[in-house]
């Protein structure tokens, strides 16, 4: 196994997401930087030597097959290459290893709607991830601070404690646990008069942030949105925090699944009336 001085933030967050939902914009930021190392088949005119990429070329890297089709190994650094290789025991000549920047190799695998294997083979961990999202991290999008739902009046559903989807309340907890700024959180449904998913359910997901942080913001956006479901659809979007009034109709219309721990909510309004709306 890899001591910890021997790994990189690629590998960390590897090895995170393997264990939380919260891990993925780490693995998204290491995943653009620097370089990259992953395999091309052994040719002795090219061992030893710059590699180079040219427009139109045929796909260069090794592809390997699973279950669910082609997928080209990619590692963080010529240590996880080398641990691979021995692992696989491949035969002497079989592949070189070949470093590519991070955002170039992403552009390349994402753009012939390849998937990647993270660390293939590797120990402790490794993480396959999809064409989309590494045309994301290639272009930028999936870096770029997140863009709430605009405020508006909407009537959602509230939901019982049984009734959350546990995959995205717990991805998104887990982000808010490791930032300040998030004060408190609520998941509800959509209402009956909202378009549904379908064949899933929609939700919305209210959150109060003091102060507003766009990039956290974006970082519990990438969360809860890989945590929900294909057939589910998530809305994400501030909750007012100037304005009190509202903010304490909130807590009296249902009961947040996330209250930072030196939070204290404003007291509820007199003669409070518990509704199914919320602006």
């Amino acid at each position: 196994m890899n001591n910890d001085n021997s790994l990189n933030e690629l590998d960390r967050a590897v090895i995170r997401i393997g264990k939380s939902h919260a891990a993925l914009p780490d693995l998204m930021r290491a995943l653009s930087q620097g370089e990259l190392w992953t395999l091309i088949p052994w040719h002795p005119e090219v061992e030893d030597t710059d590699f180079e990429l040219t427009n139109g070329m045929e796909m260069p890297f090794a592809q390997f097959e699973d279950a669910k089709g082609a997928f080209v190994p990619v590692f963080s650094s010529f240590e996880r290459v080398r641990e691979a290789m021995k692992r696989a025991r491949f035969p002497a000549r079989t592949y070189s290893a070949a470093a590519v920047e991070a955002k170039v190799l992403m552009s390349i695998l994402g753009n012939a709607n390849l998937r990647a294997s993270i660390n293939h083979d590797c120990k402790p961990a490794s993480v396959m991830i999809g064409a989309d999202m590494m045309r994301d991290i290639a272009d930028g999008s999936a870096l770029q601070p997140g863009k709430p739902e605009p405020t508006r009046r909407m009537r959602m559903q509230k939901l019982d404690a049984a009734d959350y989807p546990t995959r995205i309340v717990q991805a998104a907890f887990e982000v808010m646990r490791q930032h300040r700024s998030f004060r408190a959180a609520w998941i509800f449904g959509r209402s009956k008069s909202e378009a549904q998913p379908p064949e899933g359910r929609g939700y919305h997901m209210m959150v109060l942030m003091e102060p507003r942080d766009p990039v956290v913001f974006r970082d519990l956006n990438l969360v809860v949105m890989s945590a929900t479901g294909k057939k589910d659809e998530l809305d994400l979007a501030y909750v007012p925090e100037n304005d009190v009034s509202q903010l304490a109709q909130m807590f009296v219309k249902a009961e947040p699944f996330y209250v930072a721990p030196d939070y204290v909510p404003p007291p509820a309004p007199a003669n409070d009336k518990a509704g199914d709306g919320a602006q």
